[in-house]
């Protein structure tokens, strides 16, 4: 028990440090450069008088929790699930963007035993929800203010794509049926037409190195030996 603590101490921990702001794949602009200073409002304002239509703001990379195979699924449900609809906010003056997954769970191959999550509160507008439904929180997304469209991408996890079946390692609150994915893109998956898995990030590899390992590189499988 006292281990199984230790594990959701640290994992709270690491939830709750701020964002590392990261450069742009591109080298920016000179003039671009120095109009990322100020609050994104004040960048608006700017590209507006210009006469542009959008601006990017920073990436950012949250700290993922880091926790082998085992301890993963002790912490966190393994859901299937459609996605079906997202709903993109700003969250601070900052640029700091927070998109909302709605997914329709098609099947829990295995439920969390000592169960960790960190959502707050999920917006009222994607409220309610279906019993089968459940919100997924992820940084980055769209939003547009005053006719300016504002986009964040997370650089190491994708967004999720309409009408795709994906397999997914939540920190799941059962009660306010939303949670995120600690663990990053790691816990991330895209279920194929042949049954196989296929890594949001392909080169974040670690828990779909050590499913096939352990259950087989088949869905089936995964759910034939988590039984």
């Amino acid at each position: 028990m006292k281990k199984i603590l230790g594990i959701v101490l640290a994992i709270a921990g690491l939830t709750t440090v701020g964002v590392i702001h990261s450069a742009s794949k591109r080298q920016p602009a000179k003039d671009q450069q120095t109009d990322n200073h100020g609050t994104y409002k004040e960048r608006l304002k700017r590209a507006k008088a210009r006469g542009e239509k959008k601006i990017r703001s920073y990436s950012a990379i949250p700290l993922y929790a880091s926790v082998d195979l085992d301890t993963a699924l002790s912490i966190y449900d393994l859901v299937i699930g459609d996605f079906v609809f997202s709903k993109s906010f700003a969250t601070d003056d900052n640029g700091q963007i927070v998109t909302w997954y709605k997914f329709k769970v098609l099947e829990t191959l295995s439920r969390a035993k000592q169960p960790v999550s960190d959502i707050d509160s999920v917006p009222t507008e994607l409220l309610p929800l279906a019993s089968d439904e459940v919100l997924v929180r992820k940084t980055g997304g769209s939003v547009e203010i005053d006719g300016m469209e504002i986009e964040m991408e997370e650089v190491d996890f994708p967004p999720f794509e309409k009408s795709k079946k994906y397999l997914l390692l939540l920190a799941l609150d059962h009660a306010k049926q939303a949670g995120s994915i600690q663990v990053g893109p790691s816990g991330a998956f895209i279920v194929k037409a042949d049954d196989t898995l296929e890594p949001i990030n392909k080169n974040r590899i670690y828990y779909k190195t050590h499913i096939e390992g352990r259950y087989g590189s088949t869905v089936s499988k995964l759910r034939e030996k988590l039984k």
